[in-house]
């Protein structure tokens, strides 16, 4: 974990972030700059669902960066769904947001259906520059948190599908002390969460 520093004073909570990079994944499009030059257009997921805190603070952040993004994310949680996604049927997808360059659609499946529906849907005509998933709650580590964690699969499942993507995934800890009052700290957490990874995407996009 990464501690982050907010008014000198430590928050209680860490940040993990994983990146991860598709072979041949900084995309050309014509018409527009290289994505290491410019505002990058981030296509925002998570497993939390597109109402959660964790992804309303990194969206907030991205944006007053001066990214655009476009969230399309999991209707209602689907937290520990890893990598499955939905083989048969028809999946709701619903603009929940109508704002500008930077709408938010839900998709009633998991994490991978989101981020396959995106690609392939929502953002067919206008891909992304990169795939950003979380802010997760919860911290993603151990051995299985890559066979387990919705968040971490819908970023990896960005890098395969469609030639692949670059994409982040990241979590916020928490405390299990906190248990009984909510995880405040953990809320607390996701705004900073969300300007560290504004931040580290900056300085990624700089050193392409």
């Amino acid at each position: 974990m990464r501690e982050l520093r907010r008014s000198g004073l430590a928050l209680a909570v860490g940040v993990a972030v994983a990146i991860i990079f598709a072979s041949g994944a900084t995309r050309a499009q014509p018409g527009r700059q290289s994505a290491c030059a410019g505002p990058l257009h981030i296509m925002l997921t998570n497993d939390d669902g597109y109402a959660a805190a964790g992804i309303g603070a990194m969206r907030q952040a991205l944006i007053a960066a001066g990214y655009r993004v476009t969230t399309v994310a999991p209707l209602v949680d689907q937290s520990g769904k890893g990598g499955s996604l939905t083989t048969g049927g028809m999946l709701a997808v619903k603009r929940q947001l109508d704002d500008g360059d930077n709408d938010v659609w839900s998709v009633a499946g998991t994490p991978v259906d989101s981020v396959r529906v995106g690609l392939s849907e929502v953002l067919a005509n206008d891909p992304p520059d990169l795939v950003v998933s979380g802010s997760n709650f919860g911290q993603n580590t151990g051995r299985t948190v890559a066979s387990s964690s919705g968040t971490v699969g819908a970023a990896y499942a960005a890098t395969t599908f469609m030639g692949g993507f670059p994409a982040i995934d990241v979590s916020v800890e928490i405390n299990l002390a906190e248990a009984r009052t909510g995880f405040p700290s953990t809320f607390a957490a996701f705004p900073e969460a969300g300007a560290f990874t504004a931040r580290l995407v900056g300085e990624l996009q700089h050193d392409c």
